[in-house]
């Protein structure tokens, strides 16, 4: 549905067995983009019951998350508008909640996905009901085949993660602390034994007294 929309280019489709999930990335200019998350939407919307079902991955409703990423020539500031526009249109036309994360976030407690998604499809009614989960878009009411949807803004994701200061402490410390360390430990276990057998060979062969013998007798 993305791609019929003139100007999208769709760069992947990876659909997930396991997790009974597909992920699709599609890149143009923001207003295409806009209008191919929509077209999207829709069509997954109609073809997806979420009260049937089931996968190994985390999720609240058939369209489960929508993010913008600012690839060339757009802004973070620029997808958070864009997110926003997608959001206030889905719950306005297609009457399902809204939820929007990341920069896009209207609050610090909606900015982690994974606080959005906890509980899951099968505890959004409940989400829903509670005041302090209140949409921001859409109606505050459990739409049983379509559930949720998150709409937001990030900068790239590598493994399912972003690669911030933080990772690449943890990647720093490993490689120039950890590693050496038991790297130095190995050293002086090695020459530990070494020492202690006495030289890099084995001990002498024991040889019996008639193996000695027969030795003696051959020289």
């Amino acid at each position: 549905a993305a791609g019929a929309v003139p100007g999208v280019t769709v760069l992947d489709v990876d659909p997930g067995v396991e997790t009974n999930r597909t992920v699709i990335t599609f890149v143009g200019e923001p207003e295409v983009v806009l209008e191919g998350a929509f077209q999207l939407m829709v069509a997954a919307l109609e073809r997806i019951d979420m009260s049937a079902h089931q996968g190994a991955h985390s999720r609240i409703g058939a369209v489960d998350v929508v993010p913008f990423v600012p690839v060339s020539g757009v802004t973070m500031a620029e997808c958070v508008e864009l997110a926003r526009r997608l959001g206030e249109r889905v719950g306005r036309e297609l009457g399902i909640p809204v939820y929007l994360y990341e920069q896009a976030a209207t609050s610090p407690e909606r900015r982690n996905l994974a606080d959005i998604r906890a509980g899951e499809y099968e505890g959004l009614a409940g989400k829903l009901a509670d005041p302090a989960w209140k949409p921001d878009f859409g109606p505050a009411t459990f739409v049983p085949r379509a559930g949720a949807s998150v709409i937001g803004a990030r900068s790239f994701l590598v493994a399912g993660r972003l690669v911030g200061g933080a990772t690449l402490l943890r990647f720093y410390v490993l490689h120039c602390i950890f590693i050496p360390i038991v790297a130095s430990v190995l050293m002086i276990v090695h020459f530990w034994r070494i020492r202690k057998d006495g030289s890099l060979s084995g001990p002498a062969p024991v040889m019996l007294d008639s193996e000695a013998a027969k030795a003696k007798g051959r020289r």
